[in-house]
């Protein structure tokens, strides 16, 4: 239990950091560490579920995809200031270092796997990306023509 409690204590941490980095401030850099704290224990219980990579993926990145939705329209911020932090800790860089040490030491066998699963980790979080942005996009599409404003 203690592994998962750092987990998201460092996931908090991160995308904090990345909000800093991304010069956003004030207390949006808390809702944004927050919101990276809520991916990962998302992610935790949905991998635990399912005990599926894409699915533990895909879930996580959509509660959080709809929070930044609903939350920049309250706050007045773009999504994509609060999504990218937001995410940070789903990105599977180890993933993708893996894969590309295997690949340069000629462990193909090794390199394969490593890939197979950051493409699901990848398909999962942009799925779930382009699954709100599509539905929040259909929601101000049939809200504009019901108030006339086509």
């Amino acid at each position: 239990m203690t592994d998962a409690v750092i987990q998201v204590l460092m996931s908090f941490i991160t995308s904090a950091g990345f909000s800093v980095l991304f010069n956003v401030r004030g207390k949006n850099v808390v809702i944004n560490g927050l919101g990276g704290a809520l991916s990962w224990i998302v992610y935790l219980l949905a991998f635990d579920a399912f005990n599926s990579l894409f699915w533990g993926f895909f879930i996580s990145t959509l509660a959080v995809a709809l929070l930044c939705y609903m939350l920049a329209k309250t706050i007045k911020a773009p999504v994509t200031v609060m999504l990218v932090p937001m995410i940070i800790p789903l990105v599977p860089g180890g993933l993708l270092y893996n894969t590309v040490f295997n690949i340069i030491t000629g462990n193909n066998s090794a390199a394969m796997s490593y890939f197979r699963d950051l493409v699901i980790e990848l398909a999962g979080i942009n799925l779930a990306i382009i699954a709100v942005a599509t539905l929040f996009e259909i929601i101000y599409s049939v809200r504009k023509y019901r108030l006339g404003r086509v």
